[in-house]
């Protein structure tokens, strides 16, 4: 496993989602990291988003703070990407994902070396005609894969991502909707269930052969944690994954691909008692760090 040079970026965006408290979740986990992981661990960057509450545009609730938030990720990371360090970034909820995606669909051969990997009790791949909620957060893969208008992408759907090349671990969480698009756009999806059942060291490999990709972008959202494991987050589903599972998931992954970027969303820090889940999520970064 290459270790990487990182650039630890929090992203405090909140407004995708229909909870508050995920905008201070990079600053209390990047912070706790510095303590813990010592020399890993150098200044970070603080991205500067307003999140701001407004009705409907496109069919999404707070569109326009989501999509200046996510074209200021793409701008910064595509910034970053002369200086050879591979983006760490912390939101924020899930709606960030668009944006770290347009930036790697832009550095690697349009998405065609690129196997987007997101950890997840949701697929977050509704398009706005298909959502129920109508928050962004649950649409990052549907706007990167491209089937919504190109208004919605931070770069227009220039590049968007082959259906085959997203894949998503641990959901269990998907509404009628996003079951026909992960079908008809032939998306890897598999429940923490199966992960359990069939091994993950297995699929992992399967999707090496199958995409023949180098480069992989880990998308790590709490969601995808058993309730057992975390709280401190806007959804608690049960059969979700352990902790080890997930480090496992992030291991196998760093030894089959090089690693694009890596992003953890959806904690909220105003819900945890103690850091108990705080500590739960630095034990899962160990992998990386």
């Amino acid at each position: 496993m290459k270790k990487c040079n990182y650039k630890f970026i929090a992203a405090p965006l909140s407004v995708g989602s229909p909870t508050r408290g995920t905008d201070q979740a990079g600053d209390v986990v990047i912070d706790k990291m510095s303590s813990k992981f010592n020399k890993q661990v150098k200044a970070y960057t603080r991205l500067d988003f307003i999140n701001t509450e407004s009705p409907e545009e496109h069919k999404i609730l707070n569109f326009s703070s989501v999509d200046r938030a996510n074209k200021h990720v793409y701008l910064f990371l595509s910034k970053c990407m002369k200086d050879g360090v591979t983006p760490f970034i912390v939101g924020g909820d899930h709606s960030i994902g668009a944006g770290v995606t347009a930036y790697n669909l832009k550095k690697y051969k349009d998405g065609q070396d690129l196997l987007v990997v997101w950890i997840d009790a949701h697929s977050d791949i509704n398009t706005p005609e298909s959502s129920l909620s109508h928050y962004y957060h649950g649409m990052p893969n549907a706007i990167s894969l491209g089937l919504c208008d190109k208004s919605l992408s931070p770069i227009q759907n220039e590049e968007v991502l082959p259906g085959n090349h997203l894949a998503i671990i641990g959901a269990r969480s998907i509404d009628e909707g996003e079951k026909i698009i992960i079908k008809d756009n032939n998306v890897n999806c598999i429940s923490a269930l199966e992960v359990r059942k069939n091994g993950i060291e297995n699929y992992i490999h399967e999707l090496k052969e199958k995409t023949h990709c180098r480069y992989v972008k880990i998308s790590f959202d709490v969601y995808s944690l058993d309730p057992s494991e975390i709280t401190a987050t806007g959804y608690n589903i049960p059969n979700g994954l352990t902790r080890n599972e997930v480090k496992l998931i992030i291991k196998t992954l760093l030894d089959n691909f090089e690693l694009a970027s890596f992003d953890c969303v959806e904690y909220n820090p105003t819900l945890d008692k103690d850091d108990k889940d705080l500590n739960t999520i630095l034990d899962i970064f160990s992998v990386l760090l």
